[in-house]
């Protein structure tokens, strides 16, 4: 569950942070604010949004690892020739044939891949496991 934190700025004025946890439960903000009650209606509002997994990325569990990086990530990223044949191959070979079908920032706690462990699989040649 959300809350209000309050807090002071430089000038000795009194703020109130929004304060929720998302999905994986880690804490944000969605905002400071003058006033107690927008505060408590901004993280009211953040949390509903979790709750309907529209939550901290909009897109983040919509697209597949193999749709974002087919049709966003590969078109777009500048770099030789040869660069891109490695990171094509190295995807094609190690990891989007695993049999599964992630979603983009999933929570690896059960297994699914999360796209910058997948990325990090192709920078460094990794073979995941």
């Amino acid at each position: 569950m959300g809350y209000s934190l309050k807090r002071y700025n430089s000038d000795g004025e009194r703020r109130w942070t929004a304060v929720y946890f998302d999905r994986r439960g880690d804490r944000r903000s969605a905002g400071t604010f003058s006033t107690k009650k927008q505060a408590d209606k901004k993280w009211k509002a953040a949390e509903a949004e979790v709750d309907a997994q529209r939550g901290d990325h909009l897109v983040r569990g919509q697209v597949s690892f193999r749709q974002y990086v087919e049709e966003i990530w590969l078109p777009n990223i500048t770099v030789e020739v040869k660069t891109r044949e490695v990171y094509t191959y190295q995807l094609y070979a190690h990891v989007m044939d695993l049999g599964v079908s992630p979603q983009m920032g999933t929570p690896n706690l059960d297994g699914c891949w999360d796209c910058s462990e997948a990325l990090f699989v192709l920078d460094r040649g990794v073979v995941a496991e």
